[in-house]
């Protein structure tokens, strides 16, 4: 529809204003959705997603609702943007416990009255023997 607001997961020029693509390549952005808003789900909350379910031998129904049920995720590079959206996405998957390494910068961002996710330190003999064995998933955010 014309003068529609939309976005693609094609590779383009970063930042172009204007770019040509079939349509069929497009997807609509809901109009509740500003284009911060639709920015962020394709920048941020989409490779949070598949940072959660890529490679994983967890389950058979990768990329399902039921795929991180009472999965125990531990998390690095907390307080960032991405460590937000991993474990918000992580949360939705029914996640059992989420453990957030970096807790000093985390402390504002996280839902810390959520017991499911569990803020640590950066120093991992304060964690380390606590984990051994219960993580069914690292997700490395502190490239």
């Amino acid at each position: 529809k014309e003068g529609a607001s939309v976005t693609s997961l094609r590779k383009c020029a970063v930042q172009s204003r204007f770019v040509t693509m079939p349509t069929e390549s497009l997807i609509l952005i809901p109009e509740k959705l500003d284009e911060g808003e639709a920015a962020a789900i394709v920048s941020i909350y989409l490779p949070a997603f598949g940072a959660l379910h890529h490679g994983s031998k967890l389950r058979d129904n990768r990329f399902s609702q039921e795929a991180l049920k009472g999965q125990h995720i531990l998390v690095t590079g907390g307080g960032t943007d991405e460590a937000d959206a991993v474990v918000k996405v992580a949360l939705l998957g029914g996640a059992s416990k989420i453990f957030v390494l970096n807790s000093k910068n985390a402390m504002a961002s996280y839902h810390v009255g959520s017991a499911k996710v569990v803020l640590l330190s950066d120093e991992p003999d304060e964690w380390q023997a606590r984990l051994d064995g219960c993580v069914d998933l690292a997700v490395d955010l502190e490239y």
